[in-house]
C-alpha cells in the first residue's frame, strides 16, 4: 500500500493526476495525464525533458540578445556624444581635405587625358 501511495504521489507531483476529496475520494487523469498514458510514461518523461532543455536555450539566447542590444544602444549614445564632442575638429578636418583635394589632387588628375576619357565615356554611358 505505500508502495501505491507513493507512486501516487510522484504522479500527482508531474501534474497528472488530480485528485478531489468528498464523499469518497476519487483520482482523475488530467490533460497531461491522458498524454501520458497515450505515449507511454517514460517518453513523456523524455519529451518533457527535451521540452524543458528547449526553454532553457531560449531563454538563454533572449538573454544574449538583451545584452547584444543593451551594449548596441551604450555604444550608439557613447558614438553619438563624441560625434558632438568632436564636430568642430571634424568640420576643420574636412575644409582642410577639401582644400588639399581641389588645389593638389584635382587638377593634377583632371589633366591627364586618359581621367578625361573615362570620365566622359561614363557620362556618356548613364544617358
Amino acid at each position: 500500500m505505500e508502495r501505491i501511495t507513493q507512486a501516487i504521489t510522484d504522479i500527482d507531483s508531474e501534474g497528472l493526476i488530480s485528485t478531489a476529496q468528498g464523499k469518497t475520494e476519487s483520482i482523475c487523469l488530467t490533460r497531461e495525464g491522458k498524454k501520458a498514458v497515450k505515449m507511454g510514461f517514460a517518453k513523456y518523461l523524455e519529451m518533457k525533458e527535451k521540452e524543458n532543455e528547449l526553454d532553457s536555450r531560449i531563454k538563454k539566447t533572449t538573454l544574449w540578445g538583451n545584452y547584444i542590444n543593451i551594449a548596441s544602444a551604450v555604444w550608439g549614445a557613447v558614438g553619438f556624444i563624441l560625434g558632438v564632442l568632436t564636430k568642430d575638429r571634424l568640420a576643420n578636418l574636412w575644409e582642410w581635405l577639401s582644400a588639399m583635394f581641389e588645389t593638389a589632387v584635382l587638377p593634377s588628375l583632371w589633366s591627364n587625358p586618359l581621367i578625361q576619357s573615362i570620365y566622359w565615356l561614363h557620362i556618356v554611358k548613364a544617358l
